[in-house]
């Protein structure tokens, strides 16, 4: 396997290690082990190096070291266990980011002796004091991670069982196919190359942004109907076929001819205009500034890229087994969740494209009356 050039990145006898220096170590950060070489290791290790300009940022970002018994030693043991290694990055960065609200509270408090009612008072001060989303994304965590302290056997109910988490409301931003060309064609005459890829990529394809930064073109694939890649998605394992329009298939063999490099078939292609893998902050940061300067005050995202895809293969008839398959997910329909247990066959990806095209018709209809 050809060798990538990231900070503190090592690699030992097909193990992938990430590897801090004196200096980040007294600052509280830890060797890791990151398993086999490849994508997925070299993926986790520039989500630590991020972690760790941020700190050189931000130092009071530094970790603490908690009394044993405390829910902040709890949280580092876990770190410590197969478990947490197995995690998808973006589910460990969801940890990491819950518990800085967390620690300030319960950190060096004893996990025995956290109540419900202090559970309680917590959850009723978040509320008053952050967004509904917030809020319900750090109690999501605390409620898994008394989960870890139950199988500890630190605790043996979790005090958060009688919260009632309330959900925010769903996005419902789409983008419309105008408005990705736009958007794709802005961004490749700026010179971000790579991201009018993604653009594409997350408009044909509805995957997540983690997951098309992580595709490579040994899993490029063609049949009689065109490009796609066989990928699994990073947050839930399921596999997923990405299909490719031709303008999109074109785009990514352009933006390969513009390298003057290349990129190995095993190694993720998604580059930033530095010609390192994307991060999923600098992707998020370049994607707005070509966002701001079509549309100045638009909130919309990257990953509105998604539901769009189902807004518009739902419009045009896709039967929900078809639309699990095309987003590699379970789906809501009519309110209520539709779970496939089936493996994701392509054909029903193909029939979700044809539902699209179908969809984008009916939606251009409807907005011209």
């Amino acid at each position: 396997m050809a060798r990538v050039k990231i900070r503190y990145y090592q690699v030992t006898k097909g193990r992938a290690y990430w590897k801090p220096t004196e200096k980040m170590k007294n600052c509280g950060f830890e060797a890791q082990s990151l398993g086999k070489d490849g994508p997925s290791a070299w993926q986790r290790a520039e989500e630590l190096n991020v972690l760790w300009d941020n700190w050189r940022v931000d130092p009071g970002m530094a970790k603490r070291a908690y009394r044993p018994g405390t829910l902040g030693h709890l949280f580092d043991e876990y770190h410590k266990t197969n478990q947490w290694r197995i995690k998808a990055p973006a589910t460990r960065d969801e940890w990491e980011y819950s518990f800085k609200t967390i620690s300030p509270v319960f950190g060096d408090i004893s996990v025995a002796a956290i109540s419900f009612s202090h559970i309680d008072r917590f959850y009723e001060g978040m509320l008053s004091s952050f967004s509904l989303h917030k809020t319900h994304r750090v109690m999501k965590t605390l409620r898994a991670l008394f989960n870890v302290a139950i199988a500890f056997e630190l605790i043996t109910a979790n005090p958060t069982a009688g919260i009632s988490n309330k959900a925010p409301r769903g996005r419902k931003e789409i983008w419309t196919p105008n408005e990705v060309d736009k958007l794709a064609s802005k961004a490749w005459n700026e010179g971000y190359k790579a991201l009018a890829v993604v653009i594409r990529l997350a408009y044909d394809t509805e995957l997540a942004p983690v997951d098309i930064r992580q595709l490579t073109m040994r899993q490029k694939l063609k049949d009689a109907s065109g490009v796609y890649f066989k990928t699994s998605r990073a947050k839930t394992g399921k596999r997923a076929y990405a299909t490719l329009s031709e303008r999109t298939a074109s785009t990514l063999i352009n933006y390969l001819a513009s390298l003057d490099y290349v990129i190995p078939a095993d190694q993720p292609f998604i580059r930033n205009r530095a010609g390192r893998i994307y991060t999923k902050d600098k992707l998020a940061t370049d994607f707005r500034y070509i966002k701001k300067q079509l549309w100045p005050d638009d909130k919309r995202q990257l990953r509105d890229m998604r539901r769009t895809g189902n807004v518009e293969a739902a419009v045009g008839g896709a039967q929900p087994q078809d639309l699990s398959a095309k987003a590699g997910n379970t789906i809501a329909v009519s309110n209520s969740l539709f779970e496939t247990y089936t493996p994701v066959q392509l054909a029903a990806v193909r029939r979700a494209d044809k539902a699209r095209k179908r969809g984008r018709k009916a939606l251009k209809k409807n907005k011209k009356h």
